[in-house]
């Protein structure tokens, strides 16, 4: 009967320890696997931060390149516009020049026609003197013997003359009008020489511009396609990153998963005093998407910061590694978890229950930080959401 009894406690002892075995295992789960998780979550973090690196140094050098194209296009930009303005000036001298020509075929024309009335008026000149010369001529005696030839002889004598200096002032005046013509000429031919001088040199300038226009396009064009390939290596790091923030996240939701429900109520705003947001939640250029608000604001700098509400202590990297630094990871239950990166020192411990209100942590500039501030997140069955949804007011 003894032995019945001892053995029937024998059963209920096992039986009660199998239970107790089996409620730890589903409320808490198997040790070795959130250790693992843990573990695969740094080593994401530490490769994480190795990208985030490699994606701001190329970032970096995106920069660098489009400072330096914009910089080679501004000097191209003012050599297009000398290259236009000597297109101008030659499109304009050109132009003179061909007034110029004009101008000189119109008195090589009129130096011509002189000529030719030179030419004329001479020729008149020696026929009218040939004519004088081969008209009939009275003898002295017979001049001297008869008075009305005498008289005759006189008055045709002084017309000769008269017509004589008449054609050679004829020939004088066209002479010197020659002359003149032919100085204005010689003036024109001057200035156009001298245009078509000013023309070369510009030309040469031109073809000295056209050079620099060219080896600048051509160095705006290795730029740019130094520019394409730094965009092509930043994309891929970014989609490596987004990669390894998906798979970080989804550790994030294994580990806060609970059978706990929410704690309620609206959130406590993480650090009292401190309401400037430097960087709100949303998209940004130069790094994607802002998963979280970023408050800082001067003196900020080991400021206590406090959980949003009642929970646990799922996650605390002390190693400082990674883009968010250190920082803490408390789960409220029904899937919420909040973030609290950059921290500068912890005032809690992993797994340990904290209250609304209480510090967790000092704010801090560790991970990748551009100053002191609290870059602050909360996350729904581990998908980041906007945090200001869950206050009241700042």
């Amino acid at each position: 009967m003894k032995n019945k009894k001892l053995l029937k406690k024998i059963i209920l002892i096992s039986l009660f320890v199998n239970f107790v075995s089996n409620s730890y295992l589903s409320v808490f789960g198997d040790g070795s696997s959130v250790s693992e998780k843990e573990s695969k979550k740094h080593q994401l973090e530490e490769q994480a931060s190795e990208v985030s690196k490699k994606k701001s140094e190329v970032d970096q050098k995106v920069k660098e390149t489009r400072n330096k194209k914009n910089q080679k296009l501004g000097i191209k930009q003012n050599l297009d516009k000398q290259v236009a303005e000597k297109n101008e000036e030659i499109v304009s001298l050109s132009q003179k020049i061909t007034s110029l020509n004009i101008d000189i075929a119109t008195k090589e024309n009129q130096i011509s026609d002189k000529e030719k009335e030179i030419l004329d008026s001479k020729e008149l000149l020696k026929s009218r003197l040939r004519s004088s010369y081969m008209s009939p001529k009275l003898t002295q005696i017979e001049v001297l013997m008869e008075r009305d030839k005498y008289s005759e002889f006189l008055s045709f004598a002084e017309y000769q003359a008269r017509i004589s200096d008449h054609d050679q002032k004829i020939v004088d005046d066209l002479s010197l009008k020659l002359e003149e013509i032919q100085e204005e000429k010689k003036q024109i031919e001057e200035s156009r020489s001298q245009v078509q001088v000013a023309k070369s040199q510009i030309e040469e300038k031109k073809k000295e511009l056209d050079e620099q226009v060219r080896i600048v396009s051509k160095e705006v064009y290795d730029i740019q396609e130094q520019e394409k390939e730094f965009l092509k290596d930043a994309e891929n790091l970014k989609k490596q990153l987004a990669e390894l923030q998906a798979e970080i996240d989804r550790i994030c939701k294994e580990l806060s998963q609970s059978d706990s429900p929410y704690v309620g109520g609206e959130l406590a705003w993480p650090v009292p005093g401190y309401y400037k947001i430097s960087s709100p939640y949303g998209p940004r250029s130069f790094d994607g998407f802002h998963t979280g608000t970023d408050i800082a604001g001067p003196g900020i700098y080991g400021k206590n910061i406090v959980s949003a509400n009642d929970g646990k202590v799922i996650f605390v990297n002390t190693g400082g590694k990674g883009p968010y630094g250190k920082y803490i990871i408390v789960d409220h239950g029904g899937g919420i978890v909040t973030l609290y990166a950059h921290l500068s020192s912890f005032s809690v411990s992993y797994g340990q229950s904290v209250t609304k209100g209480q510090t967790i942590g000092l704010v801090g500039s560790t991970g990748f930080s551009t100053g002191p501030h609290l870059h602050f997140e909360v996350r729904v069955n581990g998908k980041h959401t906007n945090p200001m949804k869950y206050f009241s007011k700042k």
